[in-house]
């Protein structure tokens, strides 16, 4: 016992260590975007490739089209690789010790924006009721710009059908029953590229309105709810 003991402070280090090289390699980002080519030829993804290759051959570099999305296509499979090596070593241990992480933290900085639209149809035309972000169009803006609902717009954006429909369910109730001359209720979500520092007001709420990508459209008819 004593011999254990005279080797604990070693042991004890050595587990330490072990331990934060094993949460060093499993936060490894290793979004799965990476490696979903459907992401790569997204409109915003390959407009930053062509702003990049021109960048790039403005300071003289001769660069074919498309070769710096292959190249960067080809690195990134080959970091997820190694990645996924290294982390299999780990994960038995991280599952073992109860530890880990379900999502990435930190990945990377935003290139996109979006903001989700409410739209109340009378008489055939629909006007706005909420614009996220907006200092003019705030109904039910108590509720839908809190934080939780942050969270449900990026399932909705990201492709969750249930969430997206549960929400414009929800508040085409609550504008049948506050708008009774109203006929349908539309919520949409654009997405923007966040604007240059020189341009910092184009996605600012009393500013021009940007030209964004129409991610998400559901109309929900009022009548049948009332």
């Amino acid at each position: 016992m004593r011999r254990w003991l005279r080797h604990w402070p070693h042991l004890r280090a050595t587990f330490v260590a072990f331990h934060v090289l094993a949460v060093l390699v499993l936060s490894l980002p290793h979004p799965a975007s990476l490696k979903r080519a459907s992401d790569w030829q997204r409109p915003q993804v390959q407009a930053r490739f062509a702003r990049l290759s021109g960048a790039l051959r403005g300071l003289g570099m001769t660069l074919e089209d498309g070769a710096l999305q292959r190249a960067t296509w080809s690195a990134a499979q080959s970091y997820l690789r190694v990645r996924g090596a290294l982390a299999s070593a780990f994960e038995p241990y991280a599952r073992a010790a109860g530890f880990g992480q379900g999502w990435s933290l930190f990945l990377s900085s935003g290139r996109e924006v979006s903001r989700v639209h409410i739209e109340l149809e009378r008489n055939g035309r629909f006007e706005p009721l909420f614009v996220r972000g907006s200092r003019e169009h705030r109904w039910l803006s108590r509720e839908l710009d809190g934080d939780r609902m942050r969270k449900l717009f990026g399932y909705a954006i990201r492709g969750h059908d249930d969430a997206w429909n549960a929400f414009a369910r929800w508040a085409a109730r609550r504008a049948a029953h506050e708008f009774k001359d109203a006929t349908a209720l539309r919520v949409r979500t654009f997405v923007y590229d966040v604007p240059p520092p020189h341009r910092p007001r184009d996605l600012a709420p009393d500013g021009p309105p940007p030209v964004g990508e129409l991610r998400r459209e559901i109309v929900v008819p009022l009548g049948p709810i009332r």
